[in-house]
């Protein structure tokens, strides 16, 4: 059943939040910024299609198929986010699509099965805590429950959360996941060496945190570059920089939400980040679709992302 609400439609200052770009100039820039990241994301559909199509093997695959798709559908909000001068909060979704591209090179790196298998594990426990944390009468309930009591919020309620919890009990007893489920227990360990929620790539021996990932892929670079520069934006700490102004007579004033300065390096991150995991996944699962990639590379898209540079006094 649709229900539809009267909601009030109250205007916005339009000092601190005007949603029409009047700019021309700036409207057609940030439009060829959409479409450019809009291009990256058609071209990935088709990333994805060939390596549906070409994939061997069984779960081992599905941490990869899922993780390439997040990325896209976490590309494609960029082009979305750009096109109506959101440049800010894309710098988040820059973080993410490093943080896949990291977590599928690892994968892919070696000991493919191993990894994958534990990154499936380590989500499935993570499913369990949640639904264990959903369903009356447990202890993590209970203290899920007293938590948000606290600030006068309720529980969620999920239908057939019993069915929901045997589900994921069922897929961790398979034998196929009995080594990374065992290695899981390692590494999260007992006692004073208990920790508490491993990232999933410290399974068999991996790094500790994104940064150690990044250096142990040899990706320092895009780290500083689009993780820990983005950092502030991420953990609203950066509230400060790029958000006031001097004024003609040297009063500070607050920048308005959606101001489009970065949107070129914003721009530019998701493109550097992007061609690096299409090269992965080209070298790694479907090797036979280079010369598609170059086909489609060479002529149009490498100029274009070139051009951007003209743009930078947004």
């Amino acid at each position: 059943m649709y229900i539809c609400f009267n909601m009030k439609k109250t205007k916005p200052i339009l000092d601190i939040l005007n949603r029409l770009i009047e700019n021309e100039d700036t409207k057609r820039i940030l439009s060829d910024y959409s479409s450019g990241v809009e291009e990256l994301v058609n071209f990935g559909t088709h990333i994805l299609n060939w390596d549906l199509q070409e994939a061997t093997g069984k779960d081992e695959n599905l941490p990869i198929v899922l993780m390439f798709r997040n990325f896209l559908e976490q590309l494609d909000a960029i082009s979305i986010l750009i096109k109506e001068g959101s440049i800010d909060p894309a710098k988040i979704i820059v973080r993410s699509l490093l943080e896949s591209y990291l977590g599928l090179e690892y994968i892919l790196e070696k000991d493919t099965n191993n990894r994958a298998l534990g990154f499936l594990v380590w989500h499935y426990i993570n499913e369990l805590k949640l639904y264990k944390k959903l369903k009356p009468g447990t202890e993590e309930h209970a203290n899920f429950k007293s938590k948000l009591d606290k600030n006068g919020m309720q529980v969620p309620q999920i239908d057939k959360i019993d069915d929901h919890i045997k589900d994921v009990e069922y897929l961790l007893s398979l034998p196929i996941y009995s080594i990374a489920l065992a290695e899981y227990k390692r590494i999260k360990g007992s006692g004073k060496s208990k920790k508490k929620n491993p990232n999933w790539f410290e399974l068999f021996d991996g790094p500790e945190n994104i940064e150690n990932l990044a250096n142990y892929l040899g990706k320092q670079t895009l780290y500083e570059a689009y993780y820990r520069s983005f950092s502030g934006t991420t953990h609203a700490t950066n509230i400060i920089q790029g958000r006031v102004q001097l004024m003609e007579d040297k009063t500070p004033a607050i920048v308005q939400i959606r101001f489009v300065k970065d949107a070129n390096l914003v721009v530019g991150a998701a493109f550097n980040i992007t061609i690096s995991m299409y090269f992965l996944m080209l070298q790694k699962r479907i090797p036979s679709h280079k010369a598609d990639f170059k086909e489609w590379y060479v002529p149009e898209v490498s100029e274009y992302f070139k051009s951007i540079t003209k743009y930078r006094k947004l």
